[in-house]
């Protein structure tokens, strides 16, 4: 099975890939190739990776961050998801 996992370089993404790995064609791109706010490079993304499945693991996870700017937030963690 093909894998894409965003977040790749993140805790989640990176556990779920190494794990998926051994059985499975993984896929990891993470913020520095893939702005998840943008719909049509996401679109883009997952057509030229041709997955089989997306593990969505993208996000903003700066807790006090999030709270200074809860509109951010929400278009990265909300919209983007």
């Amino acid at each position: 099975m093909k894998v894409l996992i965003t977040g790749g370089k993140g805790r989640l993404g990176t556990a779920l890939a190494v794990q998926m790995q051994p059985k499975h064609t993984v896929t990891s791109i993470d913020v520095d190739e893939l702005d998840v706010t943008d719909y049509a490079a996401t679109q883009h993304a997952i057509a030229s990776a041709a997955p089989d499945v997306v593990i969505h693991c993208a996000a903003w996870t700066d807790v006090d961050g999030c709270a200074r700017d809860p509109e951010r937030a929400m278009v990265i963690n909300g919209v983007g998801a």
